[in-house]
């Protein structure tokens, strides 16, 4: 992402990151994304297991990352639950109760 949040890295700090997230529904959007991963992957790897192959989202807030910082500005990182991904998905596919 390109937001502007400010001018220094510590203006990417977790807390104003996840705030921006929220503003702008990343985490909509990020779901949405997430199941589709896990239908791809259901239909691609055998055995596939969400616990065992999926990772979690990442969210790099370019404007505030820097070599000195590392991973401490600038990056989101969520991973949802398992049972949240299998429920949008059954409630993409119209199988919700």
């Amino acid at each position: 992402k390109t937001n502007w949040l400010g001018q220094t890295p510590d203006d990417y700090i977790a807390e104003r990151i996840a705030a921006e997230m929220r503003r702008h529904h990343y985490d909509l959007q990020y779901y949405v994304y997430a199941v589709a991963l896990h239908r791809h992957l259901a239909s691609r790897v055998p055995g596939y297991d969400y616990e065992r192959h999926a990772g979690g989202v990442y969210y790099f807030f370019v404007r505030g990352m820097t070599p000195a910082t590392g991973m401490e500005r600038g990056v989101f990182f969520d991973r949802p639950a398992a049972a949240t991904i299998d429920a949008l998905d059954a409630l993409f596919a119209g199988r919700a109760s």
